[in-house]
């Protein structure tokens, strides 16, 4: 190599390498943005949609659950029945004597009547604006899915037409992007023109002592497997309870009724269950006014344990 060379070489190359490295920087830097802009998106929908739709999907099944359990009890079915037909038949003109009974005997058929109207507001949302969603588990098509199958479950001639499932959903959206309260549900429901919207969702609760067992157990299987689904893809462990001898010995120590506790004295052999099917096996045992009076005393003297959550296969059956 002459000297000519020597000296020209390191003039050309220099700037070469000086290009190749500031492409090399920029690519990086582009690729930790988008990198950063992809978590940002993923957190922005875990937080806006699919944490919501697991707590809607669970309040709506706890409630289902509820209500299975009061129609196999005759006054408390009667309670229920006359409860829904209130709204019905009731022209509520009165806004004070409506947010009164409505946040007293008439809580649980309005509650029941917003849990639900929730719950096809998240998942309305998700099948209408379907953004790409990244899951640990299936995929986003595995997830319209099971949405599709809670759908259809609730659904059909004798239940919630899936299109009108829709346009309740719509109507709890508020124009600023939120949900309406539980207040602002009410109004509507006292307002002449809203209301008749809300028809076929009342009718669905005051008719539910006439649905078919094997309808309840389709909604019930549906949104246990949409909650397992979306309880493994948020990483979220399922709590479960056990009441064991330790518990009761607990119990005895608070300000309880003794017979109560006598009778839960036979839980104990039952082992850890979830939540819901904990307090199914507590209204089975003590009767749910009982359950409703003391359920916090029990769940806190109770064992818990947290557990991965794990997805069902289709053809595995969720008691």
């Amino acid at each position: 190599m002459d000297d000519l060379t020597k000296v020209l070489l390191p003039l050309l190359v220099s700037p070469v390498l000086g290009v190749i490295a500031a492409l090399i920087t920029t690519r990086y830097k582009l690729n930790q943005e988008h990198r950063s802009d992809r978590e940002k998106e993923k957190e922005h929908i875990r937080l806006k949609l699919l944490n919501p739709l697991l707590v809607a999907s669970e309040d709506l099944l706890g409630r289902m659950t509820d209500i299975k359990r009061r129609r196999k009890d005759s006054a408390k079915c009667g309670d229920m029945k006359r409860w829904f037909k209130d709204i019905k038949d009731k022209m509520w003109r009165d806004p004070g004597a409506f947010a009164f009974w409505a946040n007293d005997e008439g809580y649980f058929a309005i509650s029941t009547l917003y849990i639900t109207a929730v719950y096809f507001h998240y998942a309305s949302t998700i099948r209408r604006n379907f953004p790409f969603i990244e899951l640990a588990y299936g995929g986003e098509t595995a997830l319209l899915s099971h949405l599709s199958q809670v759908r259809i479950s609730v659904g059909g001639k004798f239940g919630i037409w899936e299109a009108m499932q829709d346009s309740l959903g719509a109507y709890l959206a508020t124009d600023g992007g939120s949900v309406k309260n539980y207040r602002q549900f009410c109004e509507m429901i006292m307002s002449e023109t809203d209301a008749a919207w809300l028809n076929r969702l009342i009718d669905f609760y005051r008719d539910v002592h006439m649905k078919l067992d094997d309808h309840l157990a389709n909604i019930d299987r549906s949104l246990k497997e949409l909650i397992a689904f979306l309880n493994t893809n948020l990483r979220i462990p399922v709590t479960e309870y056990w009441l064991t001898e330790a518990s009761i010995a607990g119990l005895r120590q608070r300000e309880v009724p003794p017979g109560m506790v006598d009778q839960l004295a036979a839980l104990t052999v039952r082992g850890y269950m979830d939540e819901v099917g904990f307090v199914d096996a507590l209204v089975g045992c003590i009767g749910q006014d009982w359950t409703d009076d003391y359920k916090p005393s029990i769940l806190k003297c109770a064992n818990r344990r947290l557990v991965k959550s794990a997805v069902p296969s289709r053809h595995e059956s969720i008691d």
